[in-house]
């Protein structure tokens, strides 16, 4: 019929390490066209939904905040074509994936009050109307009431995450400690906070420019006169002055880029929030050590969104990261009594030596274990923006406490044993192909490429990538997609009859996310 509506599209999104390097759509991974994952998704969506035909949703699944941002941005863009075709769609993202959905939720949040973000996706969104010679000013001028109604994203019909651990990164003190999330002034609430990054950006710019201007006057008038260099010190440390300027309104203006995010993160779930589906086992292995990385015992969430004139100051150190690392000099051999005869020049040499081992082992060494072992968490975070910090991973947008389970007691339990089962009957073929390495002295690149070779099925052991080999999991997101649809199919009641516990489950969480939320928004207002 003429009027019949489209279908509507289910995207899937990827997490972390499950990207296709040659972006195919066709292949093994749960996402790709073609794997047995996709085709039981494809069994369990209702009448009226469908995976898509075209090309697929590709990121590069780096695990790194930085790629997550720059995923969520591609993802907004193809998003908006969707919504410039009139096309309805649900969003379903695995790991990393549910990660790179909200934050292309928060962007388009955003940009309905800072239009400055939407740049990079002015090219990619208006490569087809742009008038021949016509100026990219006039363009967005003319496509800028478009553009704010796209964001508003109306066709976003529901959203799904599984195994998703949030992650909030929030600014870290610098010179102003004001600007970290520690200091008792910092608050996510409205307010006072950009207020005063706005004040103190202004003197940050003042201070660059009149150093850069002294230093250059007084550089150039200098370099007429004479080459004494003593005299070019004064003028080489207004450069320098105009550089730590520079950098402390750096991080202001990322102190301030985080927090006006983190009030679009609440906006987005306050909007969402009855759209939104969050499964999760306790057990998931990626969300317990992406916790235990953050940091330890955070402040309450409500608290840190109040005004800090409204609540109880509270101090928070920096998280000790030190994985005692053993970054020291060792005992030489003529040290050890029988092992090298002892000479005079030997005695001195091992005063000298134990002295420069001393001073090493305890001044110099803890330090290094201290950063190496920094670097080595901010790795497993996936952390790569400058001054920041983890405070957060939770399996919801909003890192509240005391959050119900996130999928029904039997059906995590399940998924934990066949986990378990897993990796029980792996344990023997990963010991032969560990025992095969050992004999080709295979290095570690080595040692990977051949695992992948061998088609050691190593996912199957994790609880994590899971999720979509079991029927109710795929039922559940069928269902929740079911009940978001634009015009649910006939026969739905009769569906989710067939699945009573499942049905139950679903409006109990629904109930669940509801009071949350009307919780959080009583203790928090907007």
């Amino acid at each position: 019929m003429a009027d019949e509506q489209p279908d509507e599209l289910v995207i899937l999104v990827h997490g972390t390490f499950a990207g296709d390097k040659e972006r195919r759509d066709e292949g093994d991974r749960w996402w790709q066209r073609g794997s047995s994952a996709w085709c039981a998704l494809t069994e369990a969506l209702p009448k009226g939904t469908r995976l898509p035909d075209g090309q697929l949703f590709h990121w590069t699944g780096a695990n790194k905040q930085s790629k997550r941002l720059s995923a969520s941005m591609q993802l907004l863009i193809f998003l908006l074509k969707l919504e410039r075709q009139g096309i309805r769609y649900h969003l379903v993202g695995h790991s990393h994936g549910g990660s790179v959905i909200w934050e292309a939720l928060v962007s388009a949040q955003v940009m309905t009050s800072q239009r400055d973000i939407a740049a990079p996706i002015w090219g990619p969104l208006t490569e087809r109307d742009r008038r021949r010679d016509e100026p990219w000013a006039v363009l967005r001028k003319r496509m800028l009431p478009e553009l704010l109604t796209l964001v508003q994203l109306p066709g976003l019909r529901s959203v799904t995450t599984v195994g998703t651990p949030f992650l909030r990164f929030f600014p870290e003190p610098a010179f102003l400690r004001y600007q970290g999330w520690r200091s008792p002034r910092f608050s996510l609430a409205d307010g006072g906070t950009l207020r005063r990054h706005r004040i103190v950006r202004s003197l940050m710019n003042w201070g660059v420019y009149t150093s850069l201007l002294g230093g250059g006057l007084g550089l150039s008038s200098f370099l007429a006169v004479t080459y004494h260099v003593f005299i070019l010190w004064p003028y080489l440390g207004s450069f320098l002055l105009a550089g730590f300027f520079f950098a402390q309104a750096e991080r202001i203006d990322l102190a301030n880029s985080l927090t006006l995010r983190e009030r679009a993160w609440r906006q987005v779930f306050a909007r969402c929030s009855d759209r939104w589906l969050g499964l999760w086992a306790p057990t998931d292995e990626a969300i317990r050590v992406l916790q235990t990385a953050a940091y330890p015992k955070p402040p309450d969430y409500v608290w840190l969104c109040t005004p800090h004139t409204e609540r109880e100051p509270k101090n928070y150190p920096k998280a000790k990261r030190d994985l005692k690392l053993p970054v020291r000099l060792n005992a030489k051999m003529s040290d050890v009594d029988g092992f090298v005869p002892a000479t005079s020049a030997g005695r001195i040499f091992s005063l000298v030596f134990g002295a420069w081992r001393l001073a090493f082992n305890t001044l110099v060494g803890p330090p290094i274990s201290r950063m190496v072992s920094g670097t080595l968490h901010e790795s497993v975070q996936g952390n790569d923006v400058f001054n920041t910090a983890l405070v957060y991973a939770s399996p919801w947008p909003l890192p509240l406490a005391d959050l119900p389970p996130g999928l029904p007691d039997d059906l995590a339990e399940r998924l934990d044993r066949h986990a378990d089962e897993q990796a029980a009957r792996l344990g023997p073929e990963f010991r032969d192909v560990v025992a095969y390495a050992a004999l080709a002295d295979l290095s570690l690149a080595e040692f990977r490429e051949w695992v992948k070779m061998s088609k050691l099925p190593v996912d199957r052991a994790l609880l994590h990538t899971g999720y979509f080999g079991d029927p109710d999991v795929l039922g559940l997101i069928g269902l929740h997609i079911e009940r978001h649809m634009a015009k649910p199919p006939r026969g739905g009641k009769a569906r989710a009859a067939a699945s009573p516990e499942l049905t139950a489950w679903l409006d109990h969480n629904a109930v669940e996310v509801a009071a949350r939320l009307a919780d959080f928004r009583t203790r928090v207002p907007d």
